[in-house]
């Protein structure tokens, strides 16, 4: 069946087809490079805010030049600086985490080859969340530090409407390059 067979408005209507399918194919193909651009700026766009976010953490971790080489020991040249510090430091990690301390009582040191083993038997009152916050930041702090013993009791005192008050026994063991054990 040839096109000259047709009638005129049937050959005319299949010639401005063809011409808005030619038409509509150059647009897609014109189209094309625009929407593949796109794309690849988003890919750069998420490319870049991924390396700014490493660029910022290897800026902060950067600026915290103590805790890349922080000290893993208790500082203090002989083995009572050294169970003093740690008594400090049990006594400062309780207070920003809301807890009151009662007592400490730093324990004789001992030899454990090179090092000296510190450790401090503390007793201290407060909330769960912060025994859970104090006891995190114990853990995962420098210098590092172990906990030998732990005992929470619900405290005597309870205030109503307000949450439970606990009372925390733990013994705290840490590690001193000290020259001797006392």
């Amino acid at each position: 069946m040839a096109l000259d067979s047709l009638p005129e408005p049937v050959r005319r209507a299949v010639a401005v087809g063809l011409v808005v399918l030619v038409l509509g194919l150059a647009a897609l193909a014109a189209i094309g490079p625009f929407v593949r651009m796109t794309a690849v700026g988003e890919e750069v766009a998420a490319a870049r805010d991924l390396l700014a976010q490493q660029q910022r953490l290897a800026t902060a971790a950067a600026g915290r030049p103590a805790q890349a080489g922080r000290e893993l020991l208790i500082a203090g040249e002989s083995s009572g600086i050294a169970g003093a510090e740690l008594q400090r430091l049990i006594s400062e990690l309780a207070r920003q985490n809301g807890l009151s301390l009662r007592s400490t009582q730093v324990a004789p040191a001992k030899r454990e080859g090179d090092l000296t083993v510190l450790a401090v038997e503390a007793s201290l009152q407060g909330g769960m969340e912060g025994l859970r916050a104090f006891l995190h930041s114990l853990e995962t702090g420098a210098p590092m530090l172990f906990i030998d013993a732990l005992s929470v009791k619900s405290a005597a005192e309870k205030v109503v409407g307000r949450a439970a008050v606990l009372d925390v026994g733990l013994k705290v063991r840490g590690y001193g390059a000290g020259k001797d054990a006392n």
